[in-house]
Parts: C-alpha cells; structure tokens; sequence
C-alpha cells in the first residue's frame, strides 16, 4: 500500500446580531435547554446574546505585519489589562513585530510570543504601555454538544470601515478526533483565524482554527490549552508539547497536510507506542478515522 495515502462599528455589529437571532431561534428545545433553559424567550435569549458580544467585542482584534507594509491580516483576543493576546500558531512567528487594531481604531505594537504548531496555541504581547479592554476566558471543558455559541473577528483582510464580524452557531462535539479541538457550526473563513469563540456568557472558549467540508466542520483551539500552556506561550519561542490535552496518547505527532486531498499527516512516532504497535510510520497520511473523513 502507498505510504501517502493509507487510511488510516456597534450598529454594525447590533444588526449582525439580531440576524443570528434568526439561527437563535431555530436551534431543537434540546439545544437551547444546554444553556438557556427550556423554551427560552425569543426576547431573553436576544438580550443576553446583545449583552455577551457587548462583552467581546472590545476585547476582539485584528492583526497585522508590523514590517514591510504587509496587508495580511487574521484576528486574536485579549485577555488581560497588560496586553496579552491569543491567536492561532499558523499564523504567528515568534519574535516577529505587529500590530494590534482595536475596535475604536486604535492601534499599537505588539510581539510574536510563544507558539505550538500542534495544538495551534499561540500569544502576543502587546509591547506598549497602557491597560487593554479584555474578555474572561471560560472553560472549554464544560462544553455540551448542542450548546449556542458565538465569535466574533475579522475575516479577509483587515477593515476599519467595517468593523468585527459576528457569527452564531452551536458545538458539535465539545472534544473532536481533529486534534481535540472544538468542532461547532459557527461559520469560519479566512481572516477568521485566531478570533474568539464565545459562549453566552461572553467569556472566550476557543480560539478559530481550521475548517473543513461541510460546513459543521469548523475547529476551534480549547481555551483550556491555553492555560495548560500559559507559561510556554510567555516565551518567544516555539515549544512542544507530548500529547493533545483530552484525546488519548497513542504516541504519535500529527500535523495538517497541505498536500493533494488533505488530511493528516504523521510527522512523528514514539518507539514501542500503540501507534508504532499498530503500524503507523512518519510520512503516513491519515484521511479518515473510524469511517469518518
């Protein structure tokens, strides 16, 4: 068998938000009931949606190159008054300069600090004095499946005119088989990655990742790694990590490949694990797990 392919402004943000209201509405008593209670007031549930992106949006950010006039762009959240940012690793380098957008303009500098390519966790810091709108991070391992959700971030390329992008949904699978990241049906594009996952609490749950086919198929980081991790994420460099917080460690190194068809491609194995036991060699790539694509 081939090796490559065996299986294994506010006004604008207020008008998104009573649309997504619409998708609100729509959710099972079942899934409603995870986070609101049973048959939950249209009313209710819209002021406690206004009030939790009341809560996030300050603290959402876009990002952007420092150097070289670069226009790419992604988004992140603070978490602290001292200006500590989390985002996505794929799109931060360690040590690299930034710029951090707020939603009333500002902007200021910022540093790629710590990142894990695995878990996808990374942090800035933003490197100028002053205290910094930020939201609480929650607890992603408190997730049920079915629960409303929310983000809010930047998709394509940074605009002032426009403003955060709010979009509404709900988790799939509060640990999925994808590297143990959420996986929930709020919309992810790109310029969306390392923006905030909310709950109805307002409180930051995950961080965007990756997104797959169809469109339930959206990955978000656990905010809970970023807390394992905190210390690493300090430092201005990259760091490894044994085995992904809340799956079993089978004793292998996964990594997204970029290559024809997708999927996941093993990039390590440890000696004498049920990976090695079982077959699995560096190069492998892994397209579905347990029938599922």
């Amino acid at each position: 068998m081939n090796r490559s392919t065996r299986v294994y402004p506010q006004r604008r943000l207020i008008s998104l938000a009573v649309c997504i209201l619409l998708s609100a509405a729509s959710l099972s008593n079942s899934t409603c009931n995870v986070a609101i209670g049973a048959e939950p007031d249209p009313k209710l549930l819209e002021q406690r949606l206004l009030k939790a992106i009341q809560l996030g949006r300050g603290a959402t950010v876009a990002v952007t190159e420092y150097q070289n006039n670069r226009m790419g762009s992604f988004s992140g959240v603070l978490v602290s008054a001292e200006g500590h940012v989390l985002a996505a690793a794929h799109a931060v380098k360690p040590g690299n300069r930034y710029l951090i957008h707020l939603e009333d303009g500002r902007k200021f500098r910022a540093v790629g600090k710590g990142i894990n390519k695995r878990t996808d966790c990374a942090m800035l810091l933003i490197t100028e004095s002053g205290s910094w709108p930020f939201a609480e991070m929650g607890e992603s391992s408190s997730l049920l499946a079915g629960e409303p959700l929310f983000c809010i971030s930047h998709p394509g390329i940074h605009r002032a005119d426009r403003g955060p992008v709010v979009r509404f949904g709900k988790v799939v699978k509060p640990i999925s088989e994808r590297l143990g990241m959420i996986q929930s049906t709020v919309k992810m594009e790109p310029g969306d990655s390392g923006g905030p996952l909310f709950d109805m609490d307002g409180k930051v749950v995950g961080i965007r990742s990756q997104i797959q086919q169809p469109l339930d198929d959206n990955f978000d980081i656990p905010v809970d790694s970023f807390k394992l991790y905190w210390d690493q994420l300090l430092a201005d460099e990259e760091f490894k990590v044994e085995s992904i917080p809340g799956l079993p460690d089978f004793g292998l190194e996964v990594r997204r490949s970029r290559r024809g068809g997708g999927g996941t491609r093993v990039v390590s194995v440890k000696e004498d694990s049920p990976a090695a036991k079982a077959g699995l060699m560096v190069d492998d790539l892994i397209t579905s797990t347990e029938g599922n694509g």
